[in-house]
């Protein structure tokens, strides 16, 4: 896909990008947006039906406090990796490798929009199947 975002990260208006593959030979553009009317000005004369824009459930200074309370963290949660996704509804994800969910942790990401940061604890609580003993 060839397209020029011009200012859209950078105002905010854009949240993210993301490009979905619907079929083998088929990209379309999945901006989750908190101006959407400034990303379709900029980008539908570019990519047409190409382009899909959904309205983003929070705002890019949002999403950036969140990484960066997370950063801040790092050590006293035991981070090992974090980035940056979008979810199925093309929306934008922090994602967080960590040892395990503290309940501070836990406490933390309540309080947050659902659905902005993902956990990947490598250490989990094992679930009982029915026949243990």
């Amino acid at each position: 896909m060839d397209y020029d975002i011009g200012d859209l990260m950078d105002t905010g208006a854009a949240v993210s990008l993301t490009i979905f593959r619907p079929s083998e030979d088929q990209a379309v553009l999945v901006v989750a947006a908190a101006d959407t009317d400034a990303v379709e000005a900029k980008l539908r004369p570019q990519l047409g039906e190409l382009l899909c824009v959904v309205a983003s459930r929070w705002t890019r200074v949002k999403f950036d406090e969140v990484r960066a309370y997370l950063n801040e963290r790092w050590e006293q949660w035991n981070l090992f990796e974090l980035g940056e996704t979008s979810s199925e509804d093309g929306q934008a994800r922090t994602e967080a490798k960590l040892t395990s969910v503290t309940p501070e942790i836990a406490a933390w990401a309540a309080s947050l929009p659902s659905g902005i940061v993902a956990f990947d604890p490598w250490l989990r609580h094992a679930i009982r199947q029915p026949s243990d003993p």
